[in-house]
Order: C-alpha cells, then structure tokens, then sequence
C-alpha cells in the first residue's frame, strides 16, 4: 500500500489487516507543488501560486502530459507584472523527478524487506496507490517500472484512508468483545 498525501508518503506492506512493515517519507504532494513552483521561478522567471503548481503537477504529471504543455499565470520576476506562460511538461516533469525518484526507492526498499510469505500476496494484489499524490499522471506506471509489480489505483483515492479507519473502527464496535462486558 503507498499512500501519497500532502505532507508524507506512507508505504506498508499489509497482511490480514496488520501492518506487517512501514515506511514514513517526508515527500509527497505539497513537495512536489514546492518543487514546481521553484523550477518556474528559476527556469521561466515566473512566480505561481501553490495552486496554479498543482493545477500544472496533475496536468502534466511525471510524463509531460497530453499536449506536452500547459498554461500558467503568474508574477513576472522582472517586471512584477502578471503574464501568462506555457509552461513544457518536460519542466514539470523534471522538477517532480527527485520526489518521484524517492518514493519509488522506498517502495522498492519496502518490497525488498517484506517476509517472503508475503511475496505472493503482493505480487498478486499488485501494489495499491491511495491519497491525492496517487492520481497523479504516469506515477502507477513509475511505480510498476520500479518494483517489477502491478500497481493500481484505489477505489476513491482520496477517501479511500478515512473509509477504511472507519471500517476498522466499526469492526472493533461490533466485534466479540463489544457491548456491556467492554473493557476499556
């Protein structure tokens, strides 16, 4: 399981709803955004906002997008004047890279510490992508390339965590030792 948030990037090797072995890296979404609000700065003069990078990140993802470009607005570093630019995919992409690059070592370290007991179960469950970092274009394929395995978008990335916190929750709730007798 890789769940690729706004501030971290959580990797765990899961077996019969234990965490079987985790990983904690600083790198996620709002990195990423950082990252292309920098590379504009420096390559095109262009200051953008967090949102506008973020508009760009999941347009042009890792692969430069469909068209290869993408429109931006910003502040001219010069002039201090509003302008637009069309901004490469190739510049997002690089830009991305490092943090890309990282999250596809630790998922490929993970891979490589999980008990072999547990190689099956991966291999045939594919690796499975959740937060909002997740949908961005052309990392699943990333990921595949890296590990060697299948890796697939969850159902409803986005909620996907909080959906399953509940679950567990509620199956503590109704669960043998619930009811009066409870201890806390």
């Amino acid at each position: 399981m890789v769940d690729i948030g706004g501030g971290t990037t959580e990797v765990a090797a899961v077996a019969g709803w234990r965490v079987v072995r985790s990983q904690s890296l600083r790198k996620a979404g709002n990195a990423m955004d950082e990252a292309v609000v920098h590379a504009l700065r420096n390559e095109l003069g262009l200051v953008i906002s967090q949102r506008a990078a973020r508009h760009l990140k999941m347009t042009l993802g890792v692969t430069g997008g469909a068209e290869g470009f993408a429109e931006a607005v910003g502040l001219d570093v010069a002039q201090r004047a509003p302008r637009s630019e069309y901004v490469p995919g190739g510049l997002v992409a690089a830009a991305l890279e490092p943090i890309v690059a990282a999250i596809t070592g630790t998922v490929h370290e993970m891979l490589a510490e999980i008990p072999a007991g547990l190689a099956e179960d991966v291999v045939r469950g594919k690796i499975r992508l959740a937060g909002g970092g997740a949908l961005l274009p052309g990392l699943a394929s990333r990921i595949e390339t890296a590990a060697g395995i299948g890796a697939v978008l969850v159902e409803d990335p986005l909620r996907c965590v909080i959906r399953g916190a509940a679950e567990i929750l509620e199956r503590k709730a109704s669960g043998p030792d619930s009811g009066p007798g409870l201890r806390q």
